[in-house]
């Protein structure tokens, strides 16, 4: 038993080697804390994003409008995107609530049907690329 839990242990000793071997190297730590540090400060700019939203939930003297809007220009600068939109799920239809594009209120999309329901369905952001050349492919017709 012992031998068989040296194997395993010198076997994952060996597997780390190529990530410890790049991370050894003085840049490659400091590309990795970069990174990290970006990561930290975007996860702050969010949940500061978050407390504001609450505390304008909770005052109702603010229209809900005026609060969809605070959060899409906010999440717009946090993200560095260039159209933001809120949408709410309606059976199986999400519906936009508001968006600083050039999406109409109102108007919905099949969860099933589209980009922002993959994204919801597998619960991870989705890099698109270029918009523009990706929406004139798309066949909107149907």
């Amino acid at each position: 038993m012992a031998d068989q839990g040296g194997a395993a242990d010198n076997a994952y000793r060996s597997s780390l080697e190529p990530t410890l071997a790049l991370a050894e190297e003085p840049q490659e730590w400091q590309r990795l804390l970069d990174q990290l540090r970006d990561e930290f400060l975007l996860r702050e700019d969010e949940l500061k994003l978050l407390h504001q939203i609450d505390l304008r939930l909770l005052a109702s003297e603010r229209p809900l409008q005026a609060t969809f809007i605070f959060v899409v220009e906010e999440l717009r600068r946090i993200l560095r995107c260039e159209i933001g939109s809120i949408l709410l799920r309606r059976g199986a239809s999400l519906e936009t609530t508001y968006s600083s594009g050039f999406v109409d209120s109102g108007q919905r999309v099949r969860i099933d049907k589209s980009i922002v329901g993959l994204c919801i369905s597998r619960q991870e952001s989705i890099c698109i690329g270029e918009l523009n050349q990706i929406h004139s492919r798309i066949d909107t017709s149907r």
